[in-house]
């Protein structure tokens, strides 16, 4: 039995193929996101488009396919080219998600600084004008009540956390096990707002491991900071801790809140209208009026986000009695 095999399918190998792959050429929809335009390709530039990776052999040889094979051969072209105009949006908007989230980064870290900036400011206009006021003659002026070295201070700061509960150990786990799979070289990490017991003579050394903790550690190892108190995670310790301190922890006495509404309700209801030094009970109007009666009247300058929660005179030692006399 003889076989012409210029008529021979070059898919299907059935023997009456009439379409040449080489001159049959058919209108397409183009890969671009504009459905208007329309191609006109030959059969063979499509199946080389598909397939760019695979040679077609003897292509001049035998040329031709059946029209079974021409059909199915269209139908995989146009989800070809589905694809490829949903690959280059989709790589579009993942380059535009990310310029976002870096310039929110950076919008971040700029509001920071000049919350710091302003608040430091504001603390030395408020000495300045302490300063400048004239005192009343009939009332006698208070002591300074600076503190001794072996008073301590009860002050806010971010841990690393230590100890979870069920639930927020589930938690973790679940979003740990969650972010593994889509990035299995990070650690997942997260951060406590709680008290901290220093010395009033260590208050120097404080504000300076203070102010490196604050700073991201260059060549660390690659981490995810999850929050404890919402399924929000951040790619810096930095992030994380602007973000607890503005949605769930009071600043004042480090009460957490899983809302910002209940954050915000808490602060006017019991930190809006007085802030009370520790030390001498006396009340101000605002933060910056309390945190420079604190430097100028008690010798304590902390961190522009540490706030004073407590204050513990150190206990005072007794005179031993003399009983030779």
């Amino acid at each position: 039995m003889n076989i012409d095999l210029r008529k021979l399918c070059r898919i299907c190998f059935v023997d009456n193929a009439d379409v040449d792959i080489t001159d049959h050429k058919v209108v397409t929809a183009g890969q671009t996101s504009d459905a208007d335009i329309e191609e006109e390709h030959t059969i063979c530039e499509i199946m080389q488009a598909m397939f760019h990776d695979m040679t077609l052999d003897l292509t001049s040889e035998l040329p031709m396919i059946c029209n079974a094979c021409l059909e199915e051969c269209l139908v995989h072209y146009a989800y070809f080219s589905k694809l490829a105009i949903a690959n280059r949006q989709l790589r579009q908007l993942y380059n535009e998600a990310q310029l976002e989230l870096s310039e929110q980064r950076e919008q971040l870290l700029e509001e920071e600084e000049e919350e710091a900036e302003l608040e430091y400011q504001e603390e030395e206009q408020t000495l300045e004008e302490e300063l400048s006021t004239p005192q009343i003659l009939d009332e006698p002026p208070r002591p300074s009540q600076r503190l001794a070295n072996e008073d301590s201070l009860i002050v806010s700061e971010f841990l690393p956390a230590t100890e979870l509960d069920e639930q927020e150990q589930a938690e973790i786990d679940q979003s740990q096990c969650q972010s593994r799979m889509r990035f299995p070289s990070f650690e997942l990490r997260t951060l406590d707002y709680a008290a901290v017991e220093l010395k009033h003579d260590n208050l120097d050394e404080y504000n300076e491991t203070n102010r490196w903790l604050n700073s991201e550690p260059s060549g660390s190892s690659q981490a995810i900071y999850k929050c404890k108190y919402c399924p929000l995670a951040y790619a810096s310790q930095q992030f994380l801790k602007t973000h607890v301190r503005r949605s769930h922890v009071c600043k004042y006495c480090t009460t957490a809140f899983a809302k910002v509404k209940d954050l915000n309700a808490h602060i006017r209801d019991k930190h809006a209208n007085s802030h009370q030094c520790v030390v001498c009970l006396n009340s101000f109007s605002t933060s910056s009026n309390l945190r420079a009666h604190l430097k100028r009247m008690h010798g304590v300058q902390l961190p522009a986000q540490v706030a004073l929660l407590d204050y513990r005179p150190a206990p005072q030692r007794q005179i031993p009695l003399n009983n030779d006399e």
